[in-house]
């Protein structure tokens, strides 16, 4: 392994650990709330490289609903929702980096009494290509318990009959109004960013916790999706909006707090960057 190198502002080159842990700095604990089709498995593989990098011990957190993936077809990942309920918190607090499908409610009941801080990170999308990407995703995999419907309908028709509503704000706020959900992300998240930044925001994280990471390439829109998305007329459009808008909302003021906000605080090196929020103190 090449030394590492220390650095004042963005650059590929690492973070010095051993300065880190001589200054008695613990390298940072991240939990990922990664919401469904907004590209985090590329997150998620940087995220273990870096930590296993590190020497530090990771463990994946992750809530799967029991009606998208039920017993009797997926039993691993019912086993693995079922550890994670039944979790004692001694256990939970001994992860230093978690991420999965968990929403951010179950996240801070989990962890309310581990000890330190603890970098929640999240990725937000624009709304109605998420649900495009699931739809199309729903007609390739085959275990999808979707696939059925959505190989026979059109997406119009699958949109109408999916439950849409502020999905986003729920998962990242436990609330539906993107005011509230706002709120939230400024109070306790340390770092979030677009879909559509994703590259960015991986090299940059990565890079904060002392790990050189690669870019992705992240595609933001497959073409499927895209002409998806096309296919849907103003009436349609009009109806997601009104269910979803606050959604739209958050994404907006999303994209503008990370090249703001969000972006700046990880060129900076851990020992100047603002102290994360400990979640027991919220």
């Amino acid at each position: 392994m090449s030394e590492a190198r220390p650095h004042t502002t963005f650059s590929k080159a690492p973070i010095d650990i051993r300065a880190a842990t001589a200054m008695s700095r613990p390298i940072p604990k991240t939990c990922f709330i990664h919401i469904p089709k907004t590209g985090g498995q590329s997150l998620e593989q940087s995220l273990r490289h870096a930590y296993f990098r590190n020497d530090l011990e990771v463990q994946r957190y992750g809530e799967f609903m029991p009606d998208e993936y039920p017993q009797t077809d997926a039993p691993e990942l019912h086993t693995e929702s079922e550890f994670i309920r039944a979790s004692p918190d001694a256990l939970i607090s001994d992860f230093d980096a978690i991420w999965g499908h968990t929403k951010y409610a179950t996240v801070r009941d989990k962890l309310a009494h581990r000890a330190g801080a603890t970098n929640l990170i999240t990725v937000l999308r624009d709304p109605l290509e998420l649900y495009a990407s699931l739809y199309n995703y729903a007609r390739k995999d085959e275990h999808h318990p979707d696939r059925e419907r959505a190989s026979q309908q059109s997406f119009r028709d699958f949109l109408h009959g999916q439950y849409v509503y502020p999905m986003q704000c729920e998962w990242v706020a436990g609330c539906y109004t993107a005011s509230q959900a706002i709120k939230v992300l400024e109070k306790h998240y340390h770092a979030f960013c677009p879909l559509e930044d994703l590259d960015e925001f991986v090299i940059l994280y990565t890079a904060w916790l002392g790990y050189e990471s690669e870019t992705t390439h992240h595609v933001n829109a497959t073409g499927g999706s895209l002409r998806s998305i096309q296919s849907l007329s103003p009436a349609d459009l009009e109806w997601f909006y009104n269910r979803a808008g606050e959604d739209y909302l958050l994404v907006q003021w999303a994209r503008r707090t990370w090249r703001e906000h969000c972006r700046v605080r990880l060129t900076k090196p851990v020992e100047e960057s603002v102290p994360p929020l400990a979640l027991g103190d919220a």
